[in-house]
Parts: C-alpha cells; sequence; structure tokens
C-alpha cells in the first residue's frame, strides 16, 4: 500500500510539473505574440506616468499596485490585433481601484491616455 501511495505522490508531481510547464509556455508565447508586446508597452507608459505623477489622483512615485484590464479580448487570437487599441491600466490606490483607459490609434502610434 506504502509502494500505491508513493507511485501515486510521483504521478501526482509530474503532471503539476507537466501543468505549471505548459502554463509557464503559453505563458512565454503570449508575451511574444503581438497583442502581448501591445500589453506590455501600454504597462511600461502607465507605470511611468504612474511614478512621474501623470495620471490623474495619483502622486508621483506611490507605491502602488497596477494592473491591466482590456475590452472583450479573444486571447486565442493573440496575434490578430485591430487599431485603434484600447487598454485599462488599473491602479489599486488606498484600497481602491482606479481605471485608466489607454488609447493607441495606430501600430506606430504611441499610447495615450483617454481624458
Amino acid at each position: 500500500m506504502k509502494g500505491f501511495v508513493n507511485v501515486l505522490v510521483a504521478v501526482f508531481v509530474v503532471l503539476m510539473s507537466v501543468t505549471s510547464w505548459a502554463e509557464t509556455r503559453e505563458e512565454m508565447e503570449f508575451a511574444k505574440s503581438r497583442y502581448g508586446v501591445e500589453m506590455q508597452s501600454m504597462m511600461d507608459v502607465c507605470m511611468t506616468m504612474q511614478r512621474n505623477g501623470d495620471l490623474p489622483g495619483i502622486s508621483g512615485g506611490e507605491d502602488t499596485a497596477i494592473e491591466f484590464g482590456s475590452e472583450s479580448v479573444d486571447f486565442s487570437k493573440k496575434d490578430d490585433v485591430v487599431y485603434p487599441l484600447q487598454m485599462q491600466c488599473m491602479v489599486i490606490k488606498d484600497e481602491e481601484m482606479l481605471a485608466f483607459a489607454f488609447n493607441k490609434e495606430t501600430a506606430d502610434a504611441d499610447w495615450t491616455l483617454v481624458p
């Protein structure tokens, strides 16, 4: 019985490793996709604006948590990016989530904060 339990534990560990590796691989593939690259560039702009105090209601340099959001994105179409593209950067300040919309008109345009 003890041998059977050890085998089950070993199988579970292997399955968890494979699942974790597959998720990591998918995340890496997404990060390299056109949508992943656009998302990262928007987050870079949002973080820079947050550090510089350029986001309304947030002082520069504040230690805040930042998340991303997008409107109804089908992540299976990670290379089918359509412009204009809009994403949201959510900043958590004092336990309140503030959403900032960013827009990119064309592939060559810069991300701009939507007023």
